[in-house]
C-alpha cells in the first residue's frame, strides 16, 4: 500500500488523537488521586484523628469538572468536525492481515475495559453497608465509566475515520457496549438512592 504524504499525515493525527483518547484520561486520573493525596494528607496533619471526615473532605471538594471530563474527547471531536468540513475522503484498506488483529485487540481490549466500566459503578454501590451509603461521592461513580468510553472511543474513530465504509462487526458491538457503559453509572446512582430510602 503506497500513501500519499498527505495520507500518512492524516493517518498519523488520527493515531495521535487515538494514543489521546487513552492517555488523557489515565493523566486527569493520576492527577486527581495526587491532588486528592496531598490534601488528605494536609488535613490529617491537623486532625490525625479524623482521618474520615479528612478522607470525606478530600473526596468531596477535589473532583473533576466538566472540562476534565470532556477534554480528552475534544480532540477526536475537533478532527471528526475538520475531516467533514474539509471533506476528506481518505479510507484505508482494513482487510489485510495486520488490521485483522489490530480489530481483535481493539475488540477484545475494549470488552474488558467496557465490562469494567460497567461493574464498577455498581461494585461502588454494593460493597458498602446501607449506614455508610452516604459516604459514596456520587462524582466517584462516574470515573471508571468516563474512562472506558473514552478508551472505547479510540478504535471507533479509527473506524468513522479511516475506515467508516466497511461495516467492522467488532466495531459495532464497541458502539453497543459503549452506550451501555454510559448509562451504567446513572443506573448505579438509581439503586444507591433506592438502597438509602428502603434501608436495603
Amino acid at each position: 500500500m503506497n500513501y500519499s504524504a498527505k495520507s500518512r499525515l492524516y493517518m498519523s493525527i488520527v493515531v495521535l488523537v487515538m494514543l489521546l483518547l487513552i492517555v488523557m484520561p489515565i493523566s486527569i486520573l493520576l492527577d486527581l488521586q495526587n491532588t486528592r493525596y496531598s490534601a488528605l494528607t494536609d488535613c490529617i496533619k491537623d486532625n490525625f484523628y479524623l482521618f474520615d471526615f479528612c478522607y470525606k473532605k478530600s473526596h468531596e471538594d477535589i473532583t473533576l469538572s466538566l472540562l476534565n471530563f470532556s477534554t480528552p474527547f475534544v480532540p477526536a471531536a475537533t478532527l471528526i468536525w475538520l475531516s467533514w468540513l474539509v471533506k476528506v475522503d481518505f479510507q484505508i484498506d482494513a482487510n489485510p492481515p495486520k488490521f485483522k488483529v489490530f480489530r481483535k485487540v481493539a475488540f477484545y481490549g475494549g470488552c474488558i475495559v467496557g465490562c469494567l466500566g460497567v461493574f464498577a459503578p455498581f461494585f461502588i454501590v454494593f460493597e458498602k453497608p446501607v449506614d455508610t451509603l452516604y459516604k459514596i461521592a456520587i462524582h466517584d461513580i462516574f470515573l471508571m465509566p468516563w474512562l472506558a468510553i473514552s478508551w472505547l472511543c479510540a478504535p471507533i474513530v479509527f473506524q468513522k475515520l479511516l475506515d467508516s465504509q466497511s461495516s467492522m462487526g467488532e466495531l459495532i458491538r464497541l458502539r453497543k457496549l459503549a452506550l451501555v457503559t454510559l448509562i451504567a453509572p446513572f443506573a448505579a446512582i438509581f439503586i444507591l438512592f433506592m438502597r438509602q430510602i428502603l434501608k436495603m
